[in-house]
């Protein structure tokens, strides 16, 4: 019986010392594993041992949120140009599909076209409109503008260049300079200018522009 108590009493007492050295080698291994982790994820070890050792728990990590990103009102998506009344002059420039319009003082040297009408988007200008311009956002036409030589009675025009331009009534030299002397309403034929060399007939609209030549 007594021996068998010492052996009882050894085989214990090996049993804690193997359980003591393996819960220290887990210790170890656990110490390890943490400083390699540390290590991998680029952040230095010495800063999380020491936040560890002083109690003190870590700074939370912000979340990285994506910048905002700006909306346009519905005002400030339409075209400058088709915010142009009607009535208003216009300077014109550029050519094909890159011309552009600018608002301008009817009847000065650079104003060429005066809108007369503003074509909602999907409709069209009427067959005798002297120019149109539409802009687009995206694909999307937004209208057009219905726009005629800016005739201004009294006053003189050169027609030969791309654009039509006021002139000084003056001036000599000029390819196709023209002085508007009245304009006939309700009527859809040059005969119909009492005065002139001849008229500009708009038949949709059925009005006469009559000009002499300079």
């Amino acid at each position: 019986m007594s021996r068998q108590r010492v052996q009882a009493g050894l085989v214990l007492t090996v049993f804690i010392a193997s359980a003591a050295l393996l819960a220290t080698v887990v210790m170890v291994a656990a110490i390890s594993l943490t400083t390699d982790d540390i290590a991998g994820s680029g952040h230095p070890a010495e800063n999380v041992n020491a936040a560890a050792a002083s109690g003190m728990p870590s700074a939370p990590v912000e979340p990285q949120l994506p910048a905002p990103v700006a909306t346009l009102s519905s005002a400030a998506k339409t075209p400058i140009a088709i915010q142009l009344a009607v009535g208003d002059c216009v300077m014109a420039d550029g050519d094909g599909e890159q011309v552009t319009v600018e608002k301008t003082t009817c009847g000065s040297g650079p104003s060429s076209y005066k809108i007369f009408d503003k074509a909602p988007m999907g409709a069209t200008c009427p067959t005798d409109t002297d120019q149109t311009y539409s802009e687009r956002v995206g694909a999307v036409e937004q209208g057009s503008l219905c726009m005629d030589i800016d005739w201004v009675v009294g006053g003189c025009l050169e027609l030969g260049k791309e654009e039509p331009t006021h002139i000084d009534c003056g001036t000599g030299g000029t390819t196709k300079g023209v002085k508007v002397l009245e304009v006939k309403h309700d009527v859809a034929d040059a005969n119909q200018c009492e005065s002139g060399n001849f008229g500009f007939v708009y038949n949709q609209r059925k009005f006469v522009v009559c000009v002499a030549q300079l």
